[in-house]
């Protein structure tokens, strides 16, 4: 249930000269770890960077937490966190009946299997999991949906191939009995986990897709598709970090872990005229999360909308908007919506 009526806002804005980038400011608190000069194979082959392990003693299991070693036992064996961590991949692990995705006529598991396998990415290990405690029950959950994507993968060639065989691991424990922080958060909240690239604790968000609203139950039906997004975005974040700190660039915080309730203003300062010059591209990162540990129960209602506008333009004769003090928002960026169901170009707004 949603219980609060605001979100956490950050804004910064990313001042970068490709060529004479300065100084740099870190806008979220990452676990610090080097990056690795040894590259493991799959790291190699996809051409990523490697983050060398972090060693976390506490164990913690909030939101963002440093995930720390653990060993589970799969129908291939004792899987090791520490021991296969190559440092470039993300890591999920879903449930059968994930507590957002329960109650609907058809499983998760029981469709949308090869489109998962072709959405998440390749630096993704995929752990499936029950709550079932006896083994012959694990295994009549486990057993066809392994045989269906190993079915599947053997639909792919060359390299692709052979990551995908290694990609995907089966639990035969029950998920809420595993020892350490892992079994405590499939306890609570129970939404299925995520490991990202920087070995940060994430939980695996809403299944729901949009092409499939249920008059009955008055929302969408779930897709197992939907937590390869989470894996996406893991490699997004990663990709936005190197860019970063690679261009050396200059970031200048304007939101930071703010409540928004209504419209929300701020003032900032950027760097004088002499140091902008160097500069010839400005970004945007906008992220609104949920107040709280995680994303769930204290999340706002859905469907917030952010505007970006121009404002104090030059009182120029080439400015169109020179009568007015900031230009209309921004349109629809996205190039692609859905309406009634199907996605469609253009105007979302019809």
């Amino acid at each position: 249930m949603h219980t609060n009526n605001y979100l956490l806002s950050l804004v910064v804005l990313v001042l970068c000269a490709h060529l004479n980038c300065k100084s740099n400011t870190e806008t979220t608190e990452l676990p610090d770890a080097p990056l690795s000069p040894n590259k493991p194979w799959i790291c190699e082959e996809l051409d990523l960077p490697v983050r060398d392990f972090i060693s976390e003693q506490e164990g913690l299991s909030t939101l963002y937490a440093t995930a720390g070693d653990f060993s589970i036992e799969t129908l291939d064996g004792t899987w090791n966190f520490k021991d296969r961590y190559t440092g470039c991949e993300s890591y999920l692990f879903i449930q059968n009946e994930p507590a957002q995705a329960q109650g609907w006529p058809v499983p998760l598991w029981d469709r949308d299997i090869e489109s998962f396998v072709d959405h998440v990415p390749l630096n993704t290990q995929v752990f499936f999991l029950t709550e079932n405690s006896d083994y012959p029950s694990q295994l009549a959950k486990l057993e066809p949906l392994k045989e269906a994507i190993d079915a599947h993968i053997q639909t792919y060639a060359g390299i692709e191939r052979v990551i995908r065989k290694d990609q995907f691991h089966y639990v035969t424990q029950k998920a809420s009995w595993i020892e350490g922080w892992l079994g405590k958060v499939f306890k609570n909240p129970g939404w299925g986990i995520g490991i990202d690239r920087f070995q940060r604790i994430r939980y695996i968000g809403s299944y729901a897709d949009p092409t499939r609203s249920n008059a009955e139950r008055g929302w969408f039906e779930p897709n197992l598709k939907m937590a390869g997004n989470e894996a996406i975005y893991f490699n997004f974040e990663a990709k936005r970090e190197a860019e970063l700190n690679r261009e050396n660039a200059t970031t200048v915080s304007v939101f930071l872990q703010d409540r928004v309730q209504g419209d929300l203003r701020k003032e900032i300062e950027l760097p004088d005229a002499s140091v902008l010059q160097n500069f010839d591209s400005v970004s945007i990162d906008l992220y609104m999360g949920c107040d709280g540990e995680g994303e769930y129960g204290t999340c706002p209602a859905w469907d917030y909308m952010a505007y970006l506008y121009m404002c104090d333009q030059p009182q120029e004769p080439t400015n169109p908007h020179n009568t007015t003090t900031c230009q209309p928002s921004v349109p629809e960026v996205f190039g692609e919506c859905y309406l009634n169901g199907t996605a469609v170009d253009g105007d979302c707004t019809e």
